[in-house]
């Protein structure tokens, strides 16, 4: 995300509740459920130490990309400190066996993947009550939190809860502490070109989702071309947008003038025929999309601009024919 957009309001811990107290986990709650908050409807629970490989990744995890380099500094901080931050975790009802119960991770996947490559064999996690939705919600909030997802990921968990679960862009926006017009934005970036896509998934100093998003509108084309401008330029954010927005003018030109031409519109065709049966000229008709344009009347000889004269200036005028 930007470096201009609002932070977080509410932090992992308001929504996970308090970690040290020993209530009971409440009565599961259904995947419609989502009106209430996950600071209610998440069961506060005890740190356990739990075998890693008993723990299984969440498959709605909005981050999918773990850099390999920033993967390897972890898991050596690991093998050095240990995980001292708890995963979080629900516990898989049904998925037991004789080693014990099994773990879906809701938050905390790098840490896991890490402590895995850094041959670690327990982890200290918390364990809480939540619905998929739920789950989706917190890995999403800890990982805007941390600043880990790149903007495609964060526009697919957003899209995530807008189709899966029925939330609106409000709602979206509300439960992971944006405004509207964040998450407005981000979703946008789901119309850019796949292999758009690709590059702003990379990181690039140079292409950022700022950029990205004055692509949002162009033609695959030239987003493609734009983007790879943008890279070789090393062009600031608003001359991106400057850039795109000259492109988008001259496509609506482009598109005003086929409309308007002879071979335009079935429309415009129909008037021009209209306009030559009336007065026995040929009639061209060119319009643009906000309907300003121009009328032609054609004509081949100094007789025929005497008729026209006489038809729509000395008829009408009482003028002498010239």
């Amino acid at each position: 995300m930007s470096s201009d957009s609002p932070r977080m309001g509410r932090g992992l811990g308001a929504l996970f509740g308090n970690a040290a107290a020993s209530a009971a986990p409440p009565a599961q709650t259904t995947d419609t459920d989502t009106t209430a908050s996950l600071a209610d409807s998440v069961a506060p629970s005890h740190t356990l130490m739990v075998a890693i490989d008993a723990i299984e990744p969440n498959p709605r995890q909005p981050r999918q990309q773990l850099p390999a380099a920033s993967l390897d500094s972890l898991a050596r901080s690991l093998r050095e400190h240990g995980v001292i931050q708890p995963l979080i975790v629900v516990l898989r009802p049904g998925a037991g066996n004789e080693q014990g119960p099994r773990y879906q991770l809701i938050a905390g996947h790098r840490r896991w993947e890490a402590a895995k490559l850094a041959g670690i064999k327990t982890v200290p996690v918390v364990v809480k009550h939540a619905t998929p939705q739920q789950m989706l919600e917190m890995a999403l909030v800890e990982n805007i939190q941390r600043e880990d997802l790149n903007p495609i990921e964060m526009a697919r968990a957003y899209q995530m809860l807008v189709e899966e679960y029925n939330l609106t862009q409000e709602e979206v926006a509300r439960r992971v502490g944006y405004e509207r017009a964040t998450v407005t934005n981000t979703l946008k970036l789901l119309t850019l070109d796949e292999e758009v896509q690709k590059v702003l998934m990379q990181g690039l100093d140079g292409f950022t989702a700022g950029h990205a998003k004055a692509l949002v509108g162009l033609e695959p084309e030239q987003q493609i071309k734009l983007m790879q401008q943008i890279i070789a330029q090393n062009m600031s954010v608003r001359a991106a947008e400057e850039a795109a927005k000259s492109l988008k003018e001259a496509t609506i030109r482009l598109a005003s003038d086929r409309r308007g031409g002879r071979y335009g519109s079935m429309e415009v065709q129909r008037l021009e025929e209209a306009f030559t049966r009336a007065i026995a000229f040929k009639v061209s008709i060119k319009r643009n999309a906000q309907g300003r344009g121009a009328v032609t009347i054609h004509f081949n000889s100094e007789d025929e601009l005497n008729q026209l004269y006489e038809m729509l200036v000395a008829h009408t005028s009482g003028e002498e024919e010239f």
